[in-house]
């Protein structure tokens, strides 16, 4: 009896660790997703500035910033979805094992709804989007700023 319930005990852990690595990194996710879009608005904002001022140089400076963040935000996300991934499957695997155990009352993730793991498939899919148009746009304002400085001259 007492090694059952120190089974019991250790699965109980190793839910709580996995339940908080898959808080943490989900949080992290809408949080990167957020501070992303708060620098696209002040890059957009600063290539509006530029345009309207004819600051040329400012707005070929303001594109190359735009595609760097842009960069670096996509590989945090690819980071940030795998995280949460793992944690998704280390949860899925804990909850087989407490119905091995026959604690079914613990099944809480995928019971009634059957959670898969490409659940996450319409928040990938904007954020890949967004990615794309902040792609578009910043080579395209590097194009037009490129042309508008060397008309200058």
């Amino acid at each position: 009896m007492a090694e059952g319930s120190n089974d019991i005990l250790e699965n109980d852990r190793y839910f709580d660790y996995c339940w908080k690595l898959f808080d943490k990194h989900s949080i992290q996710r809408v949080q990167c997703f957020n501070y992303y879009v708060l620098m696209l608005l002040g890059v957009f904002a600063a290539l509006g500035s530029a345009t309207s001022t004819r600051s040329w140089e400012v707005g070929v400076f303001g594109s190359l910033v735009l595609a760097f963040l842009t960069h670096i935000f996509y590989h945090l996300e690819r980071r940030n979805r795998a995280l949460v991934k793992l944690s998704e499957v280390a949860l899925l695997k804990l909850e087989a094992r407490f119905s091995e155990l026959g604690l079914s009352e613990a099944a809480i993730i995928t019971e009634g709804n059957k959670l898969s793991l490409s659940s996450g498939t319409s928040y990938h899919r904007a954020f890949s989007r967004l990615v794309m148009f902040a792609y578009f746009v910043s080579f395209g304002a590097f194009i037009f700023f490129v042309i508008k400085l060397l008309c200058r001259y």
